[in-house]
């Protein structure tokens, strides 16, 4: 599952067993992401426009579905919402 994290600017993967990892983030372009989806291989994210200019958008980009498949050791250092 795929979690934007709207105040922090960043889209996180939520792995059963509760770890996250954050897989995008305002480096990236992300700006106020409100919700996520996913068709394919493509990860669909809107943007709130939250923040300046206030830009409300969808934004759209490839993932990679077999790196986000292996959920971190409970153990790993994880970004947490």
């Amino acid at each position: 599952m795929f979690a934007a994290l709207n105040t922090q600017n960043q889209i996180a993967v939520v792995y059963p067993n509760g770890t996250t990892r954050t897989v995008l983030t305002a480096s990236d372009g992300l700006g106020s992401p409100t919700a996520t989806a996913v068709r394919g291989k493509r990860l669909y994210i809107t943007d709130g426009g939250l923040n300046e200019p206030h830009d409300a958008q969808v934004q759209s980009g490839k993932i990679d579905l077999g790196a986000c498949r292996t959920a971190p050791a409970q153990t790993d250092t994880v970004t947490t919402p």
